[in-house]
């Protein structure tokens, strides 16, 4: 349904900054999350898995979010260093725009609390996928031949890079969320 912004005095190019500029968080290559399929099936980058744990979606937007991520999902460029290359990750978006319902109306209040985003959820439903692909081979060259739709791709660095990316997620979720909940 059509979506009604409050008037907060943002326009919608900083509305549009502050949901999908990188703000320094590297959670997993990027042509890993664009090609990985959700445990569920159909691809994890998608409005039905946002929806499941509760992202929220805006119409695309070709200069700020050519990838149709969800609102507080974006891609970061790292330049140099030991993690140099393309990342995605979370921005304060994702736990700060808020959106209710009034009488048929979507209201979204950018800085608001995220009522619906269970992040424990994403990062839960992310390592599980992330496992599928290591565990099972016909899964990783499925995973393989999306990347190649985007340009070439060394099958023995993506192995390589997707143990690290599952890994971290996994890590993440482990000593981040979890023990936060004990």
């Amino acid at each position: 349904s059509d979506i009604i912004y409050l008037n907060q005095g943002w326009t919608q190019d900083q509305r549009s900054e502050y949901y999908w500029l990188s703000q320094g968080s590297s959670l997993l290559s990027y042509d890993i999350y664009l090609a990985l399929e959700a445990k569920s099936g159909g691809l994890f980058n998608s409005p039905e898995m946002a929806d499941k744990v509760g992202l929220l979606m805006d119409p695309p937007n070709a200069k700020y979010n050519p990838d149709n991520f969800p609102i507080g999902v974006a891609k970061a460029d790292i330049k140099s260093g030991q993690f140099k290359g393309q990342y995605v990750g979370l921005t304060c978006a994702a736990c700060h725009t808020g959106q209710i319902q009034y009488k048929n109306k979507q209201i979204r209040i950018d800085g608001a609390n995220a009522m619906r985003f269970d992040l424990t959820a994403w990062m839960g439903a992310l390592s599980e996928s992330l496992e599928i692909p290591l565990t099972n081979e016909s899964k990783f060259k499925e995973l393989a031949k999306r990347i190649q739709t985007r340009g070439s791709v060394d099958e023995e660095d993506l192995r390589r890079r997707l143990k690290t990316d599952a890994t971290f997620v996994k890590l993440q979720l482990t000593n981040s969320f979890v023990h936060q909940n004990l």
